[in-house]
């Protein structure tokens, strides 16, 4: 993203190890484009579910994200590489 101009990054608060990312005016026209989509798809994706439903997704999912996260973490401090949960598969 950074390549195509979308992001820059920096150090922000005297860190300088730890960068963070901003988008560009590239970036934020983009997202101005795609950020509507993604509400319209969530909103298409949730309906019929009730409010309390849809909480109880989100809890399951985000508690699922975080047993594969630790999986892989785990699987790591053993030395085994395990395909990510998260992002782009590393090839």
């Amino acid at each position: 993203m950074e390549e195509l101009g979308y992001i820059v990054r920096r150090n922000v608060e005297g860190n300088k190890r730890r960068q963070h990312a901003f988008l560009t005016a590239k970036g934020q026209r983009l997202r101005d484009l795609l950020e509507p989509l993604a509400l319209e798809a969530n909103d298409m994706a949730l309906s019929g579910l009730s409010e309390n439903e849809q909480n109880v997704l989100r809890k399951a999912l985000t508690l699922m994200i975080r047993n594969l996260d630790e999986d892989e973490r785990n699987a790591a401090s053993r030395g085994i590489r395990v395909p990510p949960t998260k992002g782009t598969p590393a090839s």
